[in-house]
């Protein structure tokens, strides 16, 4: 049974600068980059939820919510998973690594250095998991390839398949 929610304009996100390399390396457009910061948005934030990380609300809801058309919605979410920034399960459409957006990580976060930056947007990019502790439950004992072929959506032109590749130097010093 689907749960209607209405739009929240109250609250906020945490938002790390490394994120406009999504557009520098011209993975997402402008208006791709919008549309995913307001699906991000509509996501749930509360990870004692067991809808964690999902776009809670329709594309009508979300169009009716912000003004737009629920095909522009549909068109740039369906996009936006084409190239690796949200998943689905069934019919629910996850944010990859909402952890990226939490206040309790970003200032851990940030403090990384830029070619770790890259790596962890590696990460979120190659992986169907809303949060860093998934990943390395999904992940464990698995080889840098396997990892890699749970998306094989990337983009081969994204500079973030150009950085790291030992699955090593990806996990250490991630704070969560």
């Amino acid at each position: 049974m689907y749960k209607k929610y209405s739009i929240n304009y109250k609250g906020y996100i945490s938002l790390l600068r490394i994120t406009q390399m999504y557009l520098k390396d011209q993975t997402l457009t402008m208006t791709e980059f919008a549309a995913y910061l307001i699906l991000v948005m509509n996501a749930d934030f509360d990870n004692r939820h067991s809808t964690y990380g999902q776009i809670l609300r329709t594309d009508k809801e979300i169009a009716v919510g912000i003004g737009s058309n629920q095909s522009t919605i549909y068109r740039h979410r369906t996009s936006l998973i084409r190239k690796g920034l949200l998943f689905q399960i069934e019919r629910y459409t996850y944010v990859k690594f909402l952890d990226l957006y939490t206040s309790s990580n970003i200032g851990k976060i940030a403090k990384f250095d830029s070619s770790k930056l890259k790596n962890y947007l590696a990460i979120i990019l190659r992986t169907n998991a809303v949060s860093y502790e998934e990943f390395t439950k999904q992940n464990a004992g698995k080889s840098h390839t396997d990892s890699k072929s749970n998306n094989s959506s990337n983009e081969e032109s994204s500079i973030y398949q150009q950085v790291s590749t030992n699955k090593e130097d990806e996990l250490e010093d991630i704070p969560f």
